[in-house]
């Protein structure tokens, strides 16, 4: 018994291993070529947040506080869990 869990284990990792390298995973943590990427359209600026606070007005204005986060957080937990 012990030497088919070993064997199914080996057997496992070893597909996940073969998947991995044929899927493009980059386990350098490298973004993908622009390409190759599943969005269209989405260029290697738009990674960065300036992209995205650049066109925000007042982007330093304070929109939440921490108490505020942390009770918008408990509300979507508590919808996740109810639906």
């Amino acid at each position: 018994m012990k030497r088919k869990t070993i064997a199914a284990i080996s057997l496992l990792l070893t597909v996940l291993i073969i998947m991995a390298t044929f899927s493009g995973c980059n386990f350098a943590g490298k973004k993908k070529d622009i390409e190759e990427q599943i969005v269209p359209d989405v260029t290697e600026e738009m990674y960065s947040a300036a992209y995205w606070l650049k066109s925000v007005k007042e982007a330093d204005k304070l929109i939440m506080t921490a108490s505020d986060i942390a009770q918008f957080n408990k509300q979507i937990t508590a919808q996740q869990t109810s639906g």
